[in-house]
């Protein structure tokens, strides 16, 4: 074999491994997100809604006037 020959199946081999790892390197999927359903909320969903809405806006606002201790 020549060295010509030789420095071809280097090269291909090199770039086969380089496309490779390259290929893996892909971020992963993100996770899947919950699907709104497309049907009005039943009067009952509407308040548990409503409920975590309250709930989460009570929570930002104790934070918000928490004041840190020293």
């Amino acid at each position: 074999m020549s060295r010509a020959t030789i420095l071809q199946a280097a090269v291909t081999v090199i770039l086969a491994g380089l496309f490779l790892m390259l290929a893996g390197s892909a971020p992963a999927p993100a996770p899947p997100t919950p699907v709104r359903s497309w049907r009005p909320a039943t009067p009952e969903e509407e308040r548990h809604r409503a409920e975590d809405r309250l709930y989460e806006e009570l929570l930002r606002q104790q934070r918000q006037h928490q004041t840190p201790s020293t």
